[in-house]
């Protein structure tokens, strides 16, 4: 993303969140952004129940830059055909990448503890690995704004700290 010009910086999120998932051409991709700036962003608008304009305005700017995951808002979510299960119980996990905002120990502690409110209801244990690959793969990303590390655990899980 182009971070000199802040245009860029909304378009790529908004392309990011609320675009056309799956479209890979590059030719298509150009046309859509043009066509669908103001689509897009009023879908951000409606689902974060913003006044809906059509406009880059303050408030809709400051919705863009709070910690979030990675994950479009629109997506069906199924990413498997059917209704897949995990064939066993025992499901490892593995954090690749951690954040800059929390030490290794707390991030590890609170998706522990995040896990095991998963494994309290539901038939799964998780166990964290620290090499090769993991059933869950994690890894944190950086926001919008250049050198910013913002992600969904300093909002949802700081109060586990």
């Amino acid at each position: 993303m182009n971070y000199e010009n802040p245009f860029f910086c909304y378009q790529g999120y908004l392309s990011q969140f609320y675009g056309d998932v799956g479209v890979t051409s590059t030719s298509v991709q150009r046309s859509l952004v043009k066509s669908s700036f103001r689509g897009n962003l009023e879908t951000m608008q409606a689902f974060f129940g913003l006044e809906v304009t059509g406009v880059l305005d303050n408030e809709t700017v400051e919705a863009m830059k709070a910690p979030r995951c990675g994950v479009s808002d629109i997506s069906r979510y199924e990413h498997f055909d059917g209704k897949p299960r995990w064939e066993k119980r025992q499901l490892t996990y593995r954090i690749t990448r951690y954040t800059k905002d929390l030490t290794q120990s707390q991030v590890d502690a609170v998706i522990a503890e995040a896990f095991q409110l998963y494994s309290d209801v539901i038939p799964l244990d998780f166990r964290q690995i620290n090499r090769g690959t993991a059933d869950i793969m994690i890894l944190f990303k950086g926001g919008c704004e250049s050198g910013s590390n913002n992600t969904f655990i300093n909002d949802l899980l700081k109060p586990f700290l």
